[in-house]
């Protein structure tokens, strides 16, 4: 894997909670917005935003199962404030919502 695309993903991953937007990725990794968006596709499949998401949700996931915090105190640890978007998000992603989730795996 390239190592500008490591880079960034290791940031993700370590700080899941800030903001992140492809500006702030693309200047980490030192290259343009459009050339790490072509940098993460070759090399993963999809956008670093794509990454970011799917990151997120597969943390909100491990949370949901390993923790009994709330589904907002979730939302909010993995970087997202709104919880309405989070669930969502969660249940496009995942086909559940994080409640129907947790309960089906706990």
């Amino acid at each position: 894997i390239d190592e500008r695309v490591m880079r960034v993903m290791a940031h993700v991953k370590d700080n899941l909670r800030e903001e992140m937007t492809m500006e702030r990725l693309a200047d980490m990794a030192c290259v343009t917005k459009a050339h790490l968006g072509r940098l993460f596709r070759q090399t993963l499949g999809c956008s670093p935003i794509q990454f970011v998401l799917r990151t997120r949700i597969q943390r909100a996931q491990r949370l949901l199962v390993t923790t009994d915090e709330s589904v907002g105190t979730i939302a909010r640890e993995v970087g997202i404030g709104d919880v309405s978007y989070f669930v969502r998000l969660f249940r496009q992603k995942i086909g559940f919502t994080p409640q129907e989730y947790r309960e089906k795996l706990k």
